[in-house]
């Protein structure tokens, strides 16, 4: 009688580990962190959807990297004083939102088109290892937590465009369109309207 009692406790044990496994497992997908990248692929079919089979591969393989370069505050004001728009990407490698981010919204060939056609500056501020300078610049933003998008325009770089958690490519084409182009680049642009004249 005791050997069958000893057997029936650890088939209970077993049966309330697993249990235990797979309510930890729906936990973990169903964190702030994960839910949201569902959306984002959710979405990213749907706008694929009006494609071919071969256009949707396509779109779904089409990263076009930006030419991100490091954040520092030092770059970071360097660039607002000469009058650029500046696009900064507040990520950590940990992060899966951040990282669905940059595949179907930010390394887009539609997001490199207006980033280019703005001549916007692109900023990639690290926040793996909770660097003290991108946690300062994440609290001015009013966030502790990434992904964070944040474009300062030429001219207002006081009035920010940001974006917390997450956001689609429209949004994004939106606000850089809104904040309009460096001004350095109009400048030129301008210059080279008046030498036709």
């Amino acid at each position: 009688m005791e050997i069958v009692a000893h057997n029936q406790s650890k088939q209970t044990s077993l049966a309330m580990v697993m249990g235990l496994g797979f309510l930890g497992g729906l936990i973990l997908n169903l964190m702030p962190c994960v839910l949201p990248v569902i959306g984002l692929k959710i979405l990213s079919f749907v706008q694929q959807a009006g494609h071919s089979r071969r256009e949707a591969l396509v779109l779904s393989q089409g990263e076009e990297e930006l030419a991100w370069r490091p954040f520092s505050r030092k770059s970071f004001e360097e660039l607002i004083a000469a009058q650029h728009t500046v696009m900064v990407d507040f990520t950590a490698d940990w992060c899966m939102t951040c990282k669905t981010l940059e595949k179907l919204v930010l390394n887009t060939s539609r997001t490199h088109s207006a980033v280019r056609r703005h001549g916007v500056a692109t900023l990639r501020a690290d926040w793996t290892h909770a660097s003290p300078e991108v946690t300062e610049m994440l609290e001015l933003l009013g966030s502790k937590q990434v992904p964070v998008i944040a474009i300062f325009p030429a001219g207002s770089a006081n009035e920010p465009i940001v974006f917390g958690g997450v956001y689609t490519q429209e949004m994004l084409l939106r606000a850089l369109d809104e904040a309009g182009p460096s001004k350095m680049l109009h400048l030129t642009a301008a210059q080279a309207r008046s030498n036709w004249k």
